[in-house]
């Protein structure tokens, strides 16, 4: 008697594609962040004013992020003006963080600064446990590596003020 394990159903597979889509790019923005740190370190070491650092990281990502926009700007412009509210509130938040970073570089050690910023998973995961449970369901293994990532960030600041 053989058994045939079932193939698993489409919206698993879809949604399970997804998610490593999702964890690669999420890994890719890492990098990528990590990287730009870096340099932002070098820049407003006595190079430039952060606020002008801020100014130009903003304009050029704004210019990259409208060329893989633009062909979903017109159906997106008639989205509801609730989501225009959340859009800008979402990139003042963000434009505040990117300018504190260049702040934050310029006053002390990269090695430093990164892993405190690292510690925005665990604030994302406390914000969405509020004010997404509709949309995102946070358990007890996410909070548990969300603090597992505020202990590494912890031990890298010491280690590197040591």
């Amino acid at each position: 008697m053989s058994t045939t394990a079932k193939p698993p159903a489409p919206e698993k597979v879809v949604r399970s594609s997804r998610v490593i889509e999702g964890t690669l790019l999420g890994l890719g923005a890492a990098g990528s962040y990590a990287v730009g740190q870096v340099v932002s370190k070098s820049v407003v070491s006595g190079v430039v004013q952060p606020q002008v650092a801020t100014f130009f990281a903003l304009l050029f990502g704004t210019l990259i992020i409208s060329v893989f926009s633009a062909r979903h700007l017109r159906a997106d412009i008639h989205a509801p003006r609730s989501s225009f509210l959340f859009i800008t509130l979402a990139g003042l938040c963000a434009s505040s963080g990117v300018m504190g970073m260049f702040f934050a570089l310029k006053n002390a050690p990269v090695v430093i600064i990164s892993p405190i910023f690292a510690l925005n998973p665990l604030v994302a995961l406390i914000l969405t446990s509020i004010f997404l449970q509709r949309l995102e369901r946070v358990t007890v293994r996410m909070m548990a590596g969300g603090l597992l990532v505020v202990a590494g960030a912890a031990l890298v600041a010491y280690g590197a003020s040591l």
